[in-house]
């Protein structure tokens, strides 16, 4: 900090080339065996330019005060702005450089590292050998090195030279070892996720503080737990409703259901999720692979979950994707507006898998039990209102309408979520974890889809508005002398045609003002007031002239007074016929 300026405040943050961090985690659990390691001091492997160097002194004390010397840092410094994305640059243009020879390994440096970290995942252990091989080296010639290998197989650590893992390992009681793998717990013998059950649940009278942390402290960004999950940040909702001071106690109806949701932090020691989909099987092995994603909403809460479903030598195995849960909007919006927010982000989700996986997946299915949204999806988006039209527009934009069945509420998984009943089931073989009974079953045991017509909820009103504008645009009050409103008419006009004239390339008229241009001005002003005062009468009487029908006015004051128009548009009297009914269309006047 010099003069109140710091250096970060002078450097650009730079693009964010960081792969998105449920990306990297999703391709670790693609296959069955799985390889983690960590690049060495990244951000010191790059070395600053000579003219930049000078940006990162600092003193360094010696024996005495006027010892002080003063050093350069002439790499890269972890907490620098632009460290990051220069790290990734370089590290995915040495990948780049070396792609022709090694496309394996560029592909996964690229695309399976997240900051320093490497995670992969293969199916079979001669592969993940060779690739990781290949990165090492193409790390070693940009000058990385790669370290503190992780695998669940013992034969891939022991042929990539790695004996003794140096990550930070975490014990429990005794029980089996837990390594830290991008913020999850993973257990690499077992080659599962776990959850740990140490939380800190705050003092006896928990505050909106210590329930807030409490509930921030569980880290899960796959959404394996958000059926659970999603409960405790409703309650933070709640808390925030009551207005309640950071540090105020809260209140008894809302403790109660603090506690119960506390107490059953217990049952997260048991949750083992595979950290592979399928472990028994290779990529080869999977003969049909669906994602199916269910959806539901509630009045606190609204939520999507994904499975996959294979069937691998004839057999049908179902897995865990994930899931994403979000807390109602304190404004109220009605059930079908929520279950439609479920609908639009589990299509976000399905986008988002199909994107970030390499496994050959052939069929998308979209499971509600809402009747009201199907009858959206297969409607005419458009005939809605704004909030559900651009909602089913984004729907559309994601999914095909053939995409969407029904599913019964029992049935729904993602029920779960949304609605607290008993409390989440957190044991292993809960649907949640192992996916709704039918979806083990042929589809012809799948739930049979339910008739819905199309609904007029939501729909957009129609509103026909008929306004008849008979304002005169001509203040009369401003003119003293019917001549000199005459002659201003006149200039109007002559305004009119000599901007006509300029587009025509017209000469232009400067003279004084015709008696052409005055009887013009004149008839206007009468076209004027006869249109405010006789608007039905000269409608008609413009329709008997066009021959569409007779002209009728007998309700009319200027009935007896047999009028017409004249060819200017004009009401003139008929002297002659004064006294007629009516007068036949056809007729002709002198």
């Amino acid at each position: 900090m010099v003069n109140g300026i710091s250096l970060n405040s002078m450097l650009l943050k730079g693009p964010d080339l960081v792969q998105p961090l449920p990306e990297i985690l999703y391709g670790f659990r693609e296959r069955k065996i799985a390889v983690v390691g960590d690049i060495m001091e990244m951000f010191h492997q790059l070395k600053m330019r000579r003219e930049d160097r000078y940006s990162q002194l600092f003193l360094w004390p010696g024996e005495s005060e006027a010892s002080l010397k003063t050093f350069v840092i002439d790499v890269a410094t972890f907490g620098s702005t632009s460290s990051p994305c220069s790290a990734q640059f370089v590290k995915n243009l040495n990948a780049a450089e070396h792609a022709e020879k090694y496309p394996s390994a560029a592909e996964a440096i690229e695309r399976r590292h997240y900051v320093d970290d490497y995670l992969q995942s293969f199916d079979t252990e001669e592969e993940a050998c060779r690739v990781v091989e290949e990165v090492k080296l193409v790390h070693r010639l940009g000058g990385f090195t790669i370290r503190n290998w992780l695998s669940n197989s013992s034969n891939v650590l022991r042929r990539v030279g790695e004996t003794n893992s140096s990550t930070v390992k975490i014990v429990d009681n005794g029980g089996p070892q837990i390594e830290r793998v991008l913020g999850m717990q993973w257990m690499a013998r077992e080659d599962a996720f776990v959850f740990s059950s140490d939380i800190d649940v705050g003092v006896v009278n928990p505050t909106k503080r210590s329930i807030l942390r409490c509930v921030m402290s569980q880290f899960d960004p796959l959404g394996l737990l958000s059926h659970f999950l999603i409960h405790g940040r409703i309650i933070i909702q709640d808390i925030w409703r009551t207005k309640a001071g950071w540090d105020d106690s809260i209140d008894e109806s809302i403790l109660e259901r603090w506690q119960l949701w506390t107490a059953k932090f217990k049952e997260l020691e048991v949750v083992r999720i595979s950290r592979a989909y399928f472990p028994e099987a290779t990529t080869a092995d999977i003969e049909d692979l669906q994602i199916h994603i269910f959806v539901d909403g509630s009045e606190t809460a609204y939520a999507c979950v994904a499975y996959f479903r294979a069937t691998i030598k004839g057999n049908v195995r179902c897995a865990l994707i994930g899931g994403k849960a979000k807390v109602a909007p304190l404004k109220t919006l009605s059930i079908p507006r929520l279950e439609l927010q479920a609908a639009l982000i589990g299509c976000r989700l399905s986008k988002t898998l199909c994107n970030s996986h390499n496994l050959p997946i052939s069929q998308r299915v979209f499971w509600t039990d809402s009747k009201t949204v199907l009858a959206w999806i297969h409607s005419d988006h458009r005939r809605y209102r704004q909030f559900v039209a651009c909602r089913i527009g984004e729907i559309l934009s994601k999914s095909n309408p053939e995409e969407w069945r029904y599913v019964p509420s029992k049935t729904n998984v993602a029920d779960d979520a949304t609605k607290w009943a008993n409390g989440p089931n957190l044991k292993a073989d809960s649907r949640w974890f192992q996916g709704p009974e039918f979806l083990w079953m042929p589809e012809e045991s799948w739930p049979r889809q339910a008739e819905f017509e199309p609904t007029d909820a939501e729909a957009r009103p129609c509103h026909v508005h008929l306004v008849e504008q008979n304002d005169i645009v001509i203040d009369w009050n401003r003119f003293s002398k019917f001549e000199r409103l005459r002659r201003t008419v006149a200039y109007v006009h002559r305004f009119i045609d000599n901007c006509r004239r300029k587009a025509a390339k017209q000469p232009l008229q400067s003279s004084h003002i015709t008696y052409d241009e005055l009887n013009m001005a004149e008839n206007s002003l009468w076209q004027l007031v006869q249109q405010a005062e006789f608007p039905d009468e000269i409608l008609q009487l413009r329709k008997a002239n066009e021959g569409r029908m007779r002209k009728q006015i007998r309700t009319s004051r200027l009935y007896k007074l047999s009028p017409f128009l004249d060819e200017r548009g004009v009401v003139r009297m008929d002297t002659r016929l004064s006294g007629a009914i009516f007068v036949p269309y056809d007729t002709k006047f002198p």
